[in-house]
């Protein structure tokens, strides 16, 4: 199945510079961009702190991808983000979405909402930004995700998000040029370790 996935829109430099940051993480001195959407502080870059389980370390870390993002297992999501930060949840997205939509005065009758095989939502936008923009709202960047030892590269970025809900440590998101998608599986998340997948993390502020 080709995923079909969302990118934030442009957003004026105007409001750009009034709504960035920047937040050292005092764990290895590793400064991020930062900004403001709505009344969340989001990191405007993924997280690329080195833990047990993460994928940047050692010889993996001269991967051009590495410079940008870590991949990590969903066991360590509590723990991954500095203090007082969090993994982005399923509300921190939905909330960061409906105040796009209405500061760039988007009609929500034009998002399409499908479910497809496995219970899985796609939702698209039309007119959007090209992935690795850097005018952005959060920046990213197709750094696809890890299976087993090796950087799958995709034309899209994949998101571990926290779903407070139903509390499936395996949901993730997949963002691209046109739209995401949303869901969880157990297929290359609990599988063999040849086959399980590590994703990147975004962190958000605690409120």
């Amino acid at each position: 199945m080709k995923f079909i996935t969302f990118i934030l829109l442009l957003i004026g430099n105007s409001l750009l510079a009034q709504t960035t940051s920047t937040f050292l993480d005092v764990r290895d001195n590793t400064t991020y961009r930062t900004v403001k959407i709505g009344k969340a502080t989001w990191f405007q870059e993924n997280l690329r702190f080195e833990t047990p389980q993460s994928f940047c370390k050692g010889k993996k870390k001269k991967h051009k991808n590495c410079r940008i993002t870590n991949y990590y297992s969903n066991k360590e999501l509590a723990e991954v983000c500095p203090v007082d930060w969090h993994v982005a949840s399923l509300s921190d997205w939905q909330a960061a979405i409906d105040f796009i939509l209405k500061d760039q005065t988007i009609d929500k009758n034009t998002i399409k909402i499908d479910t497809i095989e496995n219970g899985t939502v796609i939702k698209l936008i039309d007119h959007l930004t090209l992935m690795g923009n850097k005018a952005t709202l959060l920046d990213f960047q197709p750094i696809g995700w890890v299976q087993g030892r090796k950087i799958r590269a995709k034309e899209n970025t994949t998101l571990w998000i926290e779903d407070e809900v139903s509390q499936d440590d395996r949901f993730h998101i997949h963002y691209g040029n046109s739209g995401w998608v949303q869901h969880a599986h157990a297929h290359n998340i609990d599988g063999p370790k040849r086959k399980r997948r590590r994703f990147s993390v975004r962190c958000v502020k605690d409120e």
